[in-house]
């Protein structure tokens, strides 16, 4: 993620432009929001596409860029709830177009809802959301470093589901009945990273107390 400022009359003050008359290039292996600069001659086509938002802007020259997409990033202003307008900036409830960025919190989704793209953790605190109600993701979940997603409904993605180094997938266990399970439908692909985990170990019912788990490498 890379945030730059304006100063008045709304121009960067953060300015990313690349020398000579090559464009520079830019491989991003994971999701990329931008904000607040100036993208000069940039040359991205060799990673994932990169989003920037309405603060910043296009000075030419640029390949697998988006200018003007809606990201929005988890402050928790308010409580732990997803679906609560105050904790995010902008200070909505997130929708079909937004771009969700949660680097660290604790946050709990209890109603359905459908975002563009959500990014989960690679923050320097733990991350961990947890999906009581349908999620769905038009683009891509990403779940990334010292983040844990606890998956008890079902889950959609269009596109990429990623679980990266230092990622956990799970669900919540249950008592008598089987209340919670894992359930994400991945339309793209399912990227599973080395030292990644989608684990059920311990998150059985006393019905049936049989475990899995399925961590990578």
């Amino acid at each position: 993620t890379v945030h730059g400022s304006s100063v008045s009359g709304g121009e960067p003050l953060l300015q990313l432009v690349g020398e000579g008359s090559g464009a520079w290039k830019l491989a991003v292996r994971s999701s990329a929001n931008v904000s607040g600069a100036l993208i000069v001659n940039s040359d991205a086509s060799q990673g994932n596409d990169i989003f920037a938002d309405m603060s910043a802007k296009d000075g030419g020259g640029n390949t697998g860029w988006h200018f003007g997409s809606l990201i929005q990033v988890w402050t928790g202003g308010v409580n732990k709830d997803f679906c609560t307008a105050g904790n995010w900036d902008p200070a909505f409830m997130p929708g079909p177009t937004s771009r969700v960025t949660i680097v660290a919190t604790d946050i709990t989704l209890a109603s359905p809802v459908t975002v563009e793209n959500l990014a989960l953790g690679d923050g320097v605190a733990t991350a961990s959301m947890t999906v009581n109600a349908a999620l769905g993701v038009k683009d891509s979940l990403d779940v990334r470093g010292n983040a844990t997603l606890t998956a008890n409904k079902p889950i959609v993605v269009t596109n990429l589901f990623a679980v990266r180094e230092g990622a956990t997938v799970k669900h919540t266990s249950g008592s008598a009945t089987q209340a919670n399970k894992i359930d994400v439908y991945a339309g793209g692909a399912f990227l599973l990273e080395r030292g990644g985990s989608v684990t059920a170990s311990e998150c059985g019912y006393s019905g049936n107390r049989n475990s899995t788990n399925a961590p990578h490498g």
